[in-house]
């Protein structure tokens, strides 16, 4: 708990210093020595949640900003949703950053773009969005944006407000950008399949080693002389049934 309470108190202090509008931390507190720890950070009053906020432009760069500066310090907040976004006083806040990952790959910072991008939408319209966006970013960066919003990238949230909501947002952003392959999490070769078969056949072996292993200790336990000095006459069923059913082993 105290890495995990550092580690937020760290990306609070790494986002502030360049520019995104977060909590101010006041550092840990320690509640029980090694186990319980809490982080203290400044309270938003009179904030609302981005979902049930009415926005304008300043919002919407704020919230492209946003990302753009993710972009630029090599960061990715990995949970864009409406829940993580509040409006206070006219301008974006964001919260929950414990799962901001540095150093993340293009992939994963195209997918923060994404979501942010339908977050915004939600709350206007995609055209107004993407217009806005490209003062940001190139059009060729949202469209491989648009082409990383695959199944699970998007939060359960966002994807339980885009299906309430009924307008097709993510396919009219496909429209607006350039074409784009979509860009699946998991990405199949016949290398990969090769590769992936043999590291299950050696998975099998090990398996069946270790299984091997564990039959004839078992046997060499039970074949020790007991208690009185005498020998066991014969393994047990279950035993005997174990070591029948393993290639080169036959019970004696």
């Amino acid at each position: 708990m105290r890495r995990l309470a550092a580690y937020e108190d760290y990306a609070l202090r790494l986002l502030a210093d360049h520019g995104v509008r977060v909590a101010r931390t006041y550092g840990l507190v320690e509640l029980t020595p090694n186990q319980e720890y809490m982080l203290v950070t400044e309270f938003f009053e009179d904030a609302r949640n981005l979902g049930d906020s009415q926005i304008d432009d300043v919002v919407i760069d704020e919230g492209l900003a946003m990302v753009r500066t993710f972009w630029d310090i090599g960061v990715a907040h990995r949970d864009i949703k409406p829940a993580n976004l509040l409006v206070r006083d006219g301008h974006l806040q964001l919260v929950d950053v414990s799962g901001l990952e540095v150093r993340p790959s293009p992939w994963r910072q195209a997918v923060d773009l994404s979501n942010m991008l339908l977050v915004l939408a939600l709350r206007t319209d995609p055209e107004r969005v993407y217009a806005r966006a490209t003062k940001a970013f190139t059009p060729g960066e949202i469209a491989e944006a648009c082409a990383s919003a695959v199944g699970l990238t998007i939060p359960t949230e966002l994807q339980a407000k885009l299906k309430a909501d009924g307008r097709p947002l993510l396919d009219r952003f496909r429209q607006l950008a350039p074409p784009r392959d979509r860009i699946s999490i998991q990405r199949w070769s016949a290398q990969r399949l090769v590769l992936t078969a043999q590291a299950a056949q050696q998975t099998g072996v090990g398996n069946d080693q270790a299984h091997a292993s564990r039959v004839t200790g078992g046997v060499a336990q039970e074949r020790a002389t007991d208690s009185r000095g005498h020998l066991p006459v014969s393994l047990s069923s279950r035993r005997a049934r174990d070591l029948a059913s393993l290639p080169g082993l036959q019970s004696t």
